[in-house]
């Protein structure tokens, strides 16, 4: 009897882990693709004014990599690399360059 109880318990345990693991991980990959759409419209005004920086670019396809091979976490983080050099990309075009004379 007490062997039935404890795989009744078991059965539960596990059914409960499957059915929140889902849910669980739809919001990362929200997150994820929200950032990466936020980052692919960055590059692509970037690309328009000219202030576009390689490394930018490279965090945007590692994060793109990261998310097709189900690396929600990194590629998230990479997004937000990418993010960050592509405003201060657009931050710094809106200077004036410096001219030596």
């Amino acid at each position: 009897m007490i062997t039935l109880l404890k795989r009744l318990l078991t059965l539960a345990l596990l059914s409960q882990c499957f059915m929140v693991a889902p849910v669980a991980l739809s919001a990362p990959i929200e997150t994820t693709n929200e950032a990466l759409k936020e980052a692919r419209t960055l590059h692509a005004r970037a690309a328009r004014e000219g202030a576009s920086w390689t490394v930018a670019i490279e965090h945007l396809k590692k994060a793109e990599t990261l998310m097709r091979s189900g690396d929600y976490e990194n590629s998230y983080e990479h997004a937000n690399h990418a993010i960050y050099f592509f405003e201060l990309g657009l931050k710094q075009n809106q200077f004036p360059l410096y001219k030596h004379q």
